[in-house]
């Protein structure tokens, strides 16, 4: 993969992405798991859109074998490599402008909106495929040299894409915006 991405409206460098991928990774190895991702923006875009039809284009990123790693690893070993695996395949849907619909387990289901404009689809599409060449990218040569290090399995991933018309419904709202701010009862 080029040291930089480029589609029409965003560059992104992987070689950035990569170093601050493996410093955060050898933090969550070393016990200080620092999960940086706010799902804001994606609330409010889908929030704006409640009660309607939006194109997007869908990356779905999981682990694969997940269950069996759950039936090898200690529960600790389980429990970092997927945080590491949630931030990092998180950040780089960020970096390429996506956002991240929600977490399932192991894997990270993300979105890339599509504008009503003609060539649209195509940036969109372009920018999740570029977004899961360096999500290879950084799981094969930023991760699993650091899983490696800590005796842990090799991190393999499956990523798929979709484009289409997507109903936007609201199944619940945030009654607690600031929830660290909200008091036990």
């Amino acid at each position: 993969m080029d040291k930089l991405v480029s589609s029409s409206i965003r560059t992104v460098d992987v070689n950035t992405i990569m170093r601050r991928s493996q410093t955060r990774v050898w933090k969550t190895l070393e016990g200080e798991p620092e999960f940086i991702i706010s799902v804001a923006d994606t609330q409010n875009i889908l929030g704006k859109a409640a009660r309607s039809k939006m194109n997007f284009v869908i990356l779905n990123v999981d682990l694969v074998a997940s269950t069996k790693l759950s039936m090898i690893l200690p529960l600790d070993k389980l429990t970092m490599m997927i945080q590491a695996f949630n931030q990092e395949m998180s950040l780089v849907v960020k970096e390429f402008g996506g956002f991240i619909l929600k977490y399932v387990g192991d894997a990270v289901l993300a979105f890339f909106l599509v504008s009503n404009h003609q060539s649209q689809p195509s940036i969109a599409s372009t920018h999740a495929l570029n977004c899961a060449r360096c999500m290879l990218q950084v799981a094969n040569e930023g991760i699993n040299p650091i899983l490696n290090h800590y005796d842990c399995p090799v991190m393999n991933i499956r990523i798929g894409i979709d484009i289409g018309e997507n109903a936007i419904i609201q199944s619940g709202w945030d009654i607690h915006p600031n929830i660290t701010n909200v008091e036990k009862n």
